[in-house]
């Protein structure tokens, strides 16, 4: 008796990490905000960007947090939909990463180092991007077949339907909206453009001609975009390199 009266309370559990936000029952960190914020002003500085004023840091954490509930909201769907990720497609994703930052002439531990990201993060940050990619496709070839069902109905009425033909045809339409080739070419241009912003000395025409090749891969998803979402995601990535187009004259 004396001596379980003697024991020790276990020690209380520690507490979940204050959140900044929760999406369907899954809390989004304020840690993980933090960490974006704190990428996003090391990128600032190393290339050389103003720094955000104070007054603006709020609106700028707003903006972060709605991009991760978008993401958060975007993952939870494409889990519902039964879409996952292997370990192989996590892999070849990161080595395709560490492969292109290496062509940049950059180390690739210092490359983590600077992004504050350590293997482990990294592959889980893949690892979500995937999936996101992922739904989108599958969201994608889903809008393309309702929308085939859709004006095939109206063109035939009543008229039976060759269901394999339709398939057949979705399936290519399907095929033509692929535009992994396009992503990854795109990949490529911005880690270029990464390493031009922190080279010393003129580098105008260089960002220029990056600028254009990002523009014209940006152009051909939206044209073989038929997803609203992907579609507007296309537009405003031509509105920030345009900006960046009309401001490139001033990095010499």
């Amino acid at each position: 008796m004396l001596a379980q009266a003697c024991r020790r309370a276990p020690p209380p559990a520690p507490a979940p990490p204050r959140a900044a936000a929760t999406v369907n029952g899954s809390p989004i960190p304020v840690s993980r905000v933090q960490v974006e914020l704190d990428r996003m002003r090391l990128g600032s500085e190393e290339s050389g960007e103003a720094k955000v004023a104070p007054q603006d840091v709020p609106k700028q954490a707003r903006a972060v947090l709605d991009a991760l509930i978008d993401r958060a909201l975007v993952l939870q769907r494409a889990k519902a939909a039964g879409l996952s990720v292997s370990e192989a497609e996590v892999q070849r994703a990161t080595d395709a990463l560490a492969d292109d930052t290496r062509k940049t002439g950059a180390a690739w531990g210092e490359h983590l180092a600077r992004a504050g990201l350590n293997p482990e993060q990294l592959s889980d940050e893949t690892r979500e991007r995937l999936l996101a990619e992922k739904y989108v496709a599958e969201q994608t070839r889903a809008e393309i077949m309702e929308n085939f069902h859709k004006r095939i109905r109206e063109l035939l009425e009543d008229l039976p339907v060759n269901e394999k033909r339709l398939y057949e045809e979705a399936s290519s339409a399907s095929q033509h909206g692929d535009i992994s080739e396009e992503i990854t070419r795109l990949k490529t241009h911005l880690e270029g453009l990464k390493s031009l912003l922190k080279r010393k000395g003129q580098v105008g025409k260089s960002i220029e001609f990056l600028l254009q090749e990002i523009n014209r891969e940006v152009n051909t998803m939206g044209s073989k975009s038929q997803n609203a979402a992907l579609s507007q995601v296309t537009v405003e990535v031509k509105a920030e390199a345009e900006k960046m187009r009309e401001q490139v004259q001033n990095v010499e």
